[in-house]
C-alpha cells in the first residue's frame, strides 16, 4: 500500500464508522423518538431523527476519544444539514419527502467534510498523550 492511499483508507474507515453508528441510532432510537413526535410534522420529525442519529455519533466518538470540540463540531453538522432546508419546506418548495432525502444527502456531505477535521483533532491528542507527533 502506497503512503498516498493510507490517509484515504483511513478517512473511508472513519466515514463508514460513522456512517454505522449513525444507522445503529436510527436502528436502537428511531422508533422511541418517532413515537414521542409522531404528530409534530416534518419538522419535528427529523429533529427526532437526527437526534437519534447523533446520540449514537456522540457515543460513537467518545468511545474513539474524540475530543469534546469535534463532537460538538460533528452533531453541529448533523442538525444544521437538516436545518438550512426548513425555511424551504416553510415556502413550500420542498415536501416531508424531498425534505427527509435531502436532509440525509447533506447531512453525509457534511460529515464527509467534517470527518477530517475530527482525525486531526484525535491525532492531535494522541500526540500530546505520548509526547510524538504525527505528520
Amino acid at each position: 500500500m502506497t503512503t498516498n492511499t493510507l490517509p484515504h483508507r483511513a478517512f473511508l474507515v472513519d466515514y463508514l464508522q460513522m456512517l454505522a453508528a449513525m444507522a445503529v441510532g436510527m436502528v436502537v432510537l428511531g422508533p422511541l423518538s418517532m413515537r414521542v413526535v409522531h404528530h409534530a410534522g416534518a419538522e419535528g420529525e427529523m429533529l427526532a431523527m437526527v437526534t437519534s442519529m447523533a446520540v449514537a455519533t456522540v457515543a460513537w466518538m467518545g468511545w474513539r476519544r474524540h475530543g469534546l470540540r469535534p463532537i460538538v463540531e460533528m452533531t453541529v453538522v448533523m442538525y444544521a444539514s437538516v436545518a438550512v432546508l426548513f425555511p424551504f419546506h416553510w415556502l413550500g418548495v420542498l415536501g416531508p419527502n424531498a425534505l427527509m432525502v435531502l436532509g440525509h444527502v447533506l447531512m453525509v456531505v457534511g460529515m464527509a467534510i467534517a470527518i477530517p477535521r475530527t482525525r486531526r483533532s484525535r491525532a492531535t491528542r494522541a500526540d500530546r498523550r505520548h509526547g510524538t507527533r504525527s505528520w
